[in-house]
Formats: C-alpha cells, structure tokens, sequence
C-alpha cells in the first residue's frame, strides 16, 4: 500500500513538474527512426502534455529519422519541420498548430513615384434602349467642373481627365448616367 500511494506521489510530482515547466524550460528526448511525422507529434503530446493540430493527411507523407537528447522544444520542431513545407504557431498555452508555410513575398519600396496624367477621351453618347446618339447630353467627370457637351451626333471630347480615377456623368434630360 505504502508502494502505491509513493508512486502516485513521484507521478504526481512528473506530472506537475511538465505542466509548470515553461516551453523554454522543456527539454526533449527521443529517438524516432523512419517514423511518420504524425506520430512523432503524437509521441510529443502524450510524453510532454503538449497539444497539437493538423492534418494527419498531410502529415503522414513525411517520415522523420531523428534523436534528441535534452533538446530544447523550438530547436526540435524545427528540425522536424525542417524540409516539409510545414510550420508550426503556438495557439494556445501548450497548443500548436502545424500548417502549410505560405510564400510571403518582400514589400519593396519603389524608388519612382506615381505620378498622376491626364488624357483626352471621347466617345459618343447613345441612347440604352433604342441605340440612337444623344445630342447636346452633358458629360463631366464626376466631383469636378470639368466637363463638355455633345454635338448634335452625339460625339464629345473631353481634355484633361486624370488616368487614377475618374468617373464620368452623362446627364440628358432628366436622366442621369455614371460611366
């Protein structure tokens, strides 16, 4: 009887001892040969009280042959990551998830500035029902005063429109249209 509860005690104390320990503290030992990297996560989580989520399917194409012996836990996940296209981020106290690195591409400073020009457009302006030419229909861009009037065949040319963002009104009568 004294054995038994003496040896809850030590299995309570292990057990205390790996829940208190921060993940800088951890230190692993193992040795996996030829073993799929599924399962070596799984080894991790039972012997180390760490919990981690994945796609087994993903994981399973990958075999790991590797010993550790008092390894810090981010120097071993990162040789077991090592060469997988797979990475792992802590979501959790003592939780992880393995996914898929995504490329992340360098945001490069231009040195040339954009610089906003103006165009000259025209066009002619048509009736959407019937398709005939609208004479004398008001086109402007829109939020300015820079506009023009059609001829009686329905062609304009406006000067001066700038090439970021321009929107162009066309008012004929009482109907109002955005181009």
């Amino acid at each position: 009887m004294k054995g038994i509860v003496l040896l809850l005690l030590v299995l309570f104390g292990l057990t205390t001892t790996l829940l208190s320990q921060t993940l800088e503290e951890l230190r692993i030992k193992g040795d996996y040969v030829d073993r799929p990297l599924h399962l070596v996560l799984l080894d991790l989580e039972i012997n180390y009280r760490l919990n981690f989520q994945f796609n087994s399917d993903e994981l399973r194409q990958h075999k790991i042959t590797l010993t550790f012996r008092r390894a810090p836990f981010s120097e071993v996940m990162t040789q077991l990551l090592q060469e997988t296209g797979l990475q792992y981020n802590e979501v959790g106290h003592r939780t992880f998830k393995i996914s898929r690195k995504t490329d992340q591409v360098p945001i490069v400073q231009s040195e040339v500035q954009p610089s906003r020009q103006n165009v000259t457009t025209s066009g002619v302006v048509k009736d959407g029902a019937t398709g005939e030419s609208l004479p004398f229909a008001n086109v402007s861009i829109l939020g300015t005063t820079n506009g023009t009037e059609t001829n009686t065949e329905g062609y304009f040319t406006l000067f001066n429109v700038p090439t970021d963002t321009a929107i162009l009104t066309i008012n004929y009568g009482l109907s109002t249209g955005l181009l």
